[in-house]
């Protein structure tokens, strides 16, 4: 945000994930700027989950000054749900798969990156092998506990690397 200047366009990624709480803090404070706020939105998640989002979904996404969909259907779904702000689409992904959406499967892992050291991370020095942990870093930092998580030692080259990891699990 900082580099951006009023009358700059902004392209929001919806759904962010972030919670919607979240995503309207930053729409005000971009708004307040002076910035022109388009959403991008990739999937509609008040169809996915129901009525429990759809209320806040559709209040976001009447706050931008355009949004842009995948296809007409979604357009039409917007337009009936009164969301009236120009809607621009992109005509793509307008099909039907067969193939099955995986199904997510809650796991008990919590990844760590950053610092090792603990001035930075002392709640490693107490770390439970109960609970599993995988830690990104520097294993030549101190480290009194490190039986119990495994350590993955990585430089700044890989960050992207690493987070992709955590991603996927």
């Amino acid at each position: 945000m900082a580099a951006t200047q009023a009358g700059d366009t902004v392209l929001h990624q919806v759904p962010s994930y972030n919670g919607y709480r979240y995503d309207e803090i930053v729409l005000d404070e971009m708004t307040q700027r002076g910035l022109i706020n388009v959403a991008i939105v990739h999937d509609l998640e008040s169809i996915r989950l129901g009525e429990k989002v759809l209320e806040p979904e559709l209040t976001l996404l009447r706050q931008f000054k355009a949004i842009i969909v995948h296809n007409q259907r979604m357009k039409a779904w917007l337009e009936q749900h009164q969301v009236m702000v120009p809607i621009i689409v992109l005509d793509v992904f307008d099909y039907r798969s067969s193939v099955p959406a995986p199904t997510q499967q809650f796991a008990r892992k919590l990844h760590y990156a950053g610092s090792l050291a603990p001035e930075k991370a002392p709640f490693l020095q107490s770390w439970s092998p109960a609970l599993n942990l995988t830690v990104y870093g520097n294993p030549n930092q101190t480290l009194r506990n490190q039986q119990a998580f495994a350590i993955h030692p990585q430089s700044m080259a890989t960050s992207c690397q690493v987070l992709c990891k955590m991603a996927l699990g």
